[in-house]
């Protein structure tokens, strides 16, 4: 899901109104397109991923890429959450489709942030 930069439109110079549009036009594009082009902007939000103790939590994550990282957004309890690169079997998995969350203890309704 890229997030889309911002495009000035074309006005003829002759317009009175040309300069006018064209410096609004820069001032918007000044602001918007670091937005755009920041990494941890282009993302998706996953909500009540229930994650289980000892086993591959592989979770899709729709980027169609591999992720560049992820941040726990919400949580109800105190439970550390990390990324395993392979699975329990020492595999390793399509990262451009899942993340394989581990956890210490079994918990509910965890939402992330990919990027």
């Amino acid at each position: 899901m890229a997030i889309q930069r911002y495009k000035k439109y074309y006005i003829s110079p002759y317009n009175p109104l040309a300069r006018e549009l064209n410096t609004v036009q820069d001032a918007v594009e000044q602001v918007i397109n670091p937005l755009a082009d920041s990494k941890i902007i282009d993302g998706n939000y996953l909500k009540e991923i229930d994650l289980t103790a000892s086993v591959d939590n592989l979770i899709e994550h729709k980027l169609e890429r591999e992720p560049l990282g992820w941040l726990v957004v919400r949580k109800f309890a105190a439970v550390d959450i990390y990324e395993s690169l392979t699975d329990t079997n020492g595999n390793s998995y399509d990262r451009k489709k899942f993340i394989n969350f581990q956890v210490g203890t079994t918990m509910t309704d965890v939402y992330f942030w990919i990027f």
